[in-house]
């Protein structure tokens, strides 16, 4: 079991270097500020609404780009593919869907219920 964890843990260290290197979609775009002085009560919420699914798709890139470097900190390390939060494992399933991740699901799930 621990060779095949290993191995599974090896091939999302090779997919986590691969998405290090690549640049994040550029999901976020300038709103023109013309388009805020012109148009009804609705072309201006409009504008609104589109500014803040802008922030919160930087903000998700930018959050995603700090866990990436952190989970690459720790390869460094030679703690990769294990929780930065209890030193256990992280599952094999977990670390090959998100790679970029530095818990397990337990010590997450605490983290996210302190937010």
């Amino acid at each position: 079991m621990e060779a095949d964890w290993s191995s599974r843990i090896a091939a999302s260290e090779v997919r986590l270097r691969q998405l290090a290197l690549e640049d994040l979609p550029a999901y976020v775009t300038v709103l023109d500020p013309e388009l805020r002085i012109a148009g009804d009560e609705g072309d201006l919420a409009q504008v609104v609404i589109d500014g803040e699914i802008a922030q919160r798709v930087a903000d998700l890139k930018a959050s995603l780009q700090e866990q990436m470097a952190r989970a690459i900190d720790r390869l460094e390390l030679g703690r990769y593919g294990f929780c930065e939060d209890c030193a256990e494992a992280i599952p094999a399933e977990r670390m090959e869907f998100a790679p970029e991740t530095t818990t397990c699901v337990s010590c997450q799930g605490r983290r996210d219920r302190r937010s």
